[in-house]
Order: structure tokens, then sequence, then C-alpha cells
């Protein structure tokens, strides 16, 4: 499969979205799988909610912190394990989408080869973009939503791009511009909205329905399955707006046909030096030889 570039509408970006989703589902999904089954470990390991939902309160205070303390601590460790895994499948998922854009063949492993050689400066900028979207959020919800929609493409511009991960905020903000004439601010809110939140809003009664599962190990591992399946249009959508906004702000479907007619020009004007060299070559060798 290789990816056309072209400009679309909001409706055949989400088509592609979907599409590409669907097509690469095994890849991407292995991708999830990779990133997951560590979290997963950790979470059957550690079990943070058990013991704490039957706790109750007998009027001491001091009764409660060492209980909150290692719930908490719990959380975190896992969310840690998460936090150093997360950047690699969006790594490897913007690989990916470029060499089918590129017109090579879906290399999996070379794509996590690729990621894994980012992967120390691509943590740096998840962390510093989460830390963003979180105190955006605690201090107001809309500061943390509008880096969320800024910084969108960040990570396919960091790794496509071979930028520097502290100018990657800056490129990606610039690729979506603002709510002004041009801007793709809107744009990529609505496709994050469908691609972030809208299938855990979907799969919501299922989850609920999985804490009626008496085994915490096993609502944790239904739970997880279902996060990695939804996680696959998360990697998806990241890179293919990436392609779009270049495609729609900066015509790069374009300067690909122009690099590509350039190519051209130049192997067809070597081939022809080459064959006038080559006939001079012979007729000079006639002259010396003459028959």
């Amino acid at each position: 499969m290789s990816l056309e570039l072209r400009e679309r509408d909001l409706g055949q970006l989400l088509a592609q979205i979907f599409s590409f989703a669907a097509d690469q589902f095994g890849r991407l999904f292995i991708l999830q799988v990779l990133a997951g089954l560590p979290v997963l470990a950790a979470q059957l390991i550690l079990q943070p909610g058990v013991g704490f939902e039957g706790l109750r309160f007998d009027g001491d205070p001091e009764a409660l912190i060492p209980v909150v303390a290692a719930f908490y601590g719990k959380l975190l460790a896992v969310a840690l394990v998460a936090a150093l895994l997360y950047p690699l499948e969006l790594a490897a998922a913007a690989l990916l989408v470029q060499r089918l854009v590129d017109g090579q063949p879906a290399d999996l492993p070379a794509c996590l080869r690729g990621a894994l050689r980012r992967w120390p400066r691509c943590l740096m900028l998840t962390v510093t973009l989460g830390v963003m979207v979180t105190v955006g959020s605690m201090c107001c919800i809309a500061p943390g939503i509008i880096f969320s929609i800024w910084f969108f493409v960040a990570v396919p511009a960091f790794v496509i791009e071979d930028r520097p991960w502290t100018g990657a905020f800056g490129r990606s903000r610039a690729l979506v511009g603002g709510l002004s004439a041009g801007g793709r601010f809107l744009e990529v809110l609505v496709v994050y909205l469908l691609t972030t939140f809208a299938p855990g809003m979907v799969l919501a009664p299922v989850f609920m329905a999985l804490t009626l599962v008496p085994s915490p190990s096993a609502q944790m591992i239904l739970q997880q399955a279902l996060g990695m399946l939804a996680g696959v249009l998360v990697l998806a959508a990241a890179p293919l707006v990436y392609f779009h906004l270049r495609v729609a702000r900066e015509a790069y479907d374009l300067q690909r046909i122009a690099a590509l007619v350039d190519v051209i020009g130049s192997q067809a004007g070597g081939a022809q030096a080459g064959g006038a060299q080559a006939g001079g070559a012979q007729a000079e060798q006639a002259d010396r030889d003459p028959a």
C-alpha cells in the first residue's frame, strides 16, 4: 500500500485515517501490544486498585496515609512505564506512514529501529508536551486542549523532518495555525476529538461492564486489550494529519513532484552526456584505426 498525497477536505481526511487504520491494523496493533504489554505487566504486578476500594474510614486520618500513598505510588509507577514506551510507538507509527508515502515497503522492524534511535529525544518531547497539557488542563481546561491541538503533529514533525525536539513544537504550531484564514485549528480539533476521545466514549459501556468481572486481574487484561484496540486510531491520526497539513499549507505534494522531475531531468542529462562521451571515444578510436 502506498499513500497518495493530495489536498483533502475534513471528511476525506477522516476517511483516510479510518481506512489507513483498518488497512494497517495488524502493524499498528503490534505497536500497541509492544508498548501495552509492559504496562499491563506492571499493573498485574502492582495492582494499584486492589485493597483500596474496600477501605473503610474509621475516623483516624493517619490510617489512610499509608494506603493512599501506596495507591498513588503504584499508579505513578505504572504511568512511568507507559510514559517511557509511548514515544516509541508514536515514532514507529510516524516512520511507517513516511515509508508508505515514499512508496517503500511497510517494514515494521525498520520503523522500530528508527524509533529506538530517536527514543531519548522523542521521550523529552512527549514528556514536555504531557507536562504542558496537564498544567494547562489543571489551570483551565481550555489551555490544555489548545496545547493538545497546536502540538498534535509535533512527534511526526520531529521524526520525519529530523528536527531538534525543541523545534518540533514551533513546527507543529506553524502547521496547525490558528482560527484565522488558512489556519487548520478547527480541522485538527475535530480529528483530535474523533480519534482520541470518541473511541473511549463508544467503548465506555463496555469498560463499565468490565467492572462486574470478579477478578481484578481479568479486568485489567480486558481493559488493556480494549485500550490497545482504540489506540490504533491515535497512532494513525497524527502522521496522516501531519502530511495533510503539509500538503494544504505548503503544497508538499507539488514539491515532491517538482523534486522528482528534477531528478529525472538530471538523470536524463547525465545519460545524454555519457552517450556523447562514448560516441566521441568511438569516433576517436576509429580515426586512430582506419579500415
